[in-house]
């Protein structure tokens, strides 16, 4: 059974990066675009872990952090751009579990949200490990997977996503309202990818 993921995000092109990353990796993202969506959402799909974004018109993270604390000790993960110290106490002190800095990688995200996952699950594996009629109990059977490939659009970027691009593309959705790819100067487009 996949880990059930909640985003709660009002960037649509973010929030859509990341269901494309983490469907492929056994998670069952479901997209929240608002703070009082996302709580209704929390309350309704009784997700694994949240994925929460601080800056959101409506309701910021901190408020929805706080109300989603009030029903549910499901492990909450900022997943934010702000990086003053003080704003990222603050939302540990609201009651998110974990904080991730804006633009991060993608093992780097899915390892957290593992970890989070197990830890909930009282360090029962987030991923169960699969028995081999050979090995007997708690023996782990590897599996194999071919890279998957799929396709995404992110506002104006069309992308193209392997295992071995995606971080590329996290850091051109991330960077895109910053310094569009196509106003970027030649120089400058090492350090966006």
């Amino acid at each position: 059974m996949p880990t059930r993921v909640l985003v709660i995000d009002d960037d649509t092109a973010m929030t859509e990066m990341l269901r494309l990353i983490l469907e492929p990796n056994a998670f069952e993202v479901i997209v929240s675009n608002s703070g009082p969506e996302g709580i209704e959402a929390a309350e309704k799909s009784n997700p694994d872990v949240i994925i929460l974004d601080l800056a959101m018109p409506d309701m910021d993270g901190w408020e929805v952090c706080q109300a989603v604390r009030g029903f549910s000790q499901v492990p909450i993960l900022i997943l934010s751009a702000i990086s003053n110290p003080g704003m990222v106490a603050k939302a540990l002190d609201e009651g998110a579990d974990d904080f991730l800095l804006k633009p991060m990688t993608s093992s780097v995200l899915i390892a957290h949200l593992n970890r989070l996952v197990w830890r909930a699950r009282g360090g029962q594996s987030a991923n169960r490990a699969l028995q081999s009629s050979k090995g007997g109990k708690g023996t782990a059977v590897h599996r194999k997977t071919e890279p998957r490939r799929t396709e995404g659009d992110f506002g104006s970027l069309h992308a193209n996503r392997t295992p071995s691009n995606q971080d590329d593309i996290i850091a051109l959705v991330y960077h895109r309202k910053k310094a569009p790819i196509r106003e970027a100067p030649r120089k400058n487009l090492r350090m966006l990818l």
